[in-house]
């Protein structure tokens, strides 16, 4: 049997191995979730795709001629880059609502920590001899400067500096994507003699 009074240091580790289970569940929890939803997204995309595959399949079979044929596939290409684009768009817009929640635990986390870190050793200060003063504002500044808080505060603006870039990056990317299909379709319109 346990005694009646727990050593602190047990309680503290039994609280922090507590606290870990929670982070990683947490962290579990959100990778589930944006992989389901990205299965969900992949199924829907490729439901859509088979149907409209088949469907272009039928209008360029049913082509009279080359002319008609060439229209019909430079009418198709518009549409299916905007897809392209919208499915990145959805795609990125997962992506960044898990960075969001995987910050969010993280920040979670690191508050914990250091505020139990802190606790830990006041209460273990409480229990030194008083003769030790000196000893005891040693150590308190040693469990204040190795605060995972600030180490977390240092660490965090790199990575929502390295999240912006990439938000900045998928944007002009899919634009240009889109722009590229659009100057490619217009081609094809001019060069067939048809206007879209």
């Amino acid at each position: 049997m346990f005694p009646a009074q727990q050593n602190p240091f047990a309680s503290a580790a039994r609280s922090g191995m507590d606290n870990q289970i929670a982070f990683y569940n947490a962290l579990t929890s959100t990778a589930i979730e944006s992989m389901e939803k990205l299965a969900t997204l992949n199924l829907t995309a490729m439901r859509a795709s088979i149907e409209e595959s088949a469907e272009a399949t039928r209008q360029l079979l049913g082509a009279k001629n080359v002319q008609e044929f060439v229209a019909l596939l430079a009418s198709q290409a518009r549409p299916t880059m905007e897809k392209a684009v919208a499915y990145s768009g959805h795609v990125s817009n997962i992506a960044t609502g898990a960075q969001a929640e995987l910050v969010k635990a993280t920040e979670q986390r690191f508050s914990d920590v250091g505020r139990r870190t802190t606790q830990a050793a006041a209460e273990m200060m409480t229990k030194l001899p008083v003769s030790l003063d000196d000893l005891t504002a040693y150590i308190k500044a040693g469990f204040e400067n190795a605060n995972p808080n600030r180490l977390f505060a240092a660490a965090m603006p790199a990575a929502r500096a390295a999240q912006e870039v990439v938000s900045a990056s998928v944007t002009p990317m899919t634009q240009a994507a889109a722009q590229t299909a659009q100057a490619a379709s217009t081609a094809a319109d001019k060069k067939d003699g048809t206007s879209a």
